[in-house]
């Protein structure tokens, strides 16, 4: 509750950087409103603003989960609106939300589910891997589009309350109401 600029993101991209020794991510660069008004790729790439520096709070290579305390905090430059969000670990998903993500280092998208996410186990190398994870299964937009992608590992899942409730970790990813509950 102290407004302190933290960044998940997915453990993998650390490239050997961890929260117990080799924390430092001085010149890492994070790009912020890279983004576009509608759904389709831009022919130019969008302007966006950024911020550098890190430093590694947490990370768990299993997960593929890392957060990140940022060096420069984005609500410092007038040019960048900060969304803060808090988390759940109640174990409860509630019905519906949303993945936001940069696939592949694209502009970002989101994606909708509005199905409960179902409590699985994700493979058997997670350690007590029972209901370690959601299954979520993504709706389908205007355009046929509602998945996410590969480059969208360790991007946030919301609920509908606006509060991170896991992060992008591994499986398939595509619109599939068949199995919906």
């Amino acid at each position: 509750n102290d407004n302190s600029p933290y960044l998940l993101t997915a453990d993998h991209c650390l490239k050997g950087r961890d929260a117990l020794g080799n924390t430092n991510c001085d010149y890492w660069t994070f790009m912020w409103h890279y983004e576009t008004p509608g759904c389709s790729n831009p022919i130019n790439e969008p302007s966006y603003y950024s911020t550098t520096g890190a430093t590694v709070v947490a990370n768990n290579s299993v997960s593929d989960f890392a957060l990140l305390s940022l060096t420069e905090d984005p609500q410092n430059n007038p040019n960048i609106k900060t969304y803060y969000l808090g988390w759940d670990n109640s174990g409860n998903s509630g019905t519906g939300g949303v993945g936001i993500h940069h696939p592949v280092g694209d502009v970002k998208k989101i994606s909708t589910y509005f199905y409960q996410p179902i409590s699985t186990d994700y493979g058997s190398s997670i350690q007590n891997s029972s209901s370690s994870h959601w299954r979520v299964i993504w709706n389908a937009t205007t355009t046929n589009h509602g998945t996410t992608e590969g480059g969208s590992s360790g991007s946030a899942l919301l609920n509908k309350s606006h509060r991170i409730i896991g992060q992008l970790h591994g499986g398939g990813s595509f619109c599939d109401n068949l199995n919906a509950p």
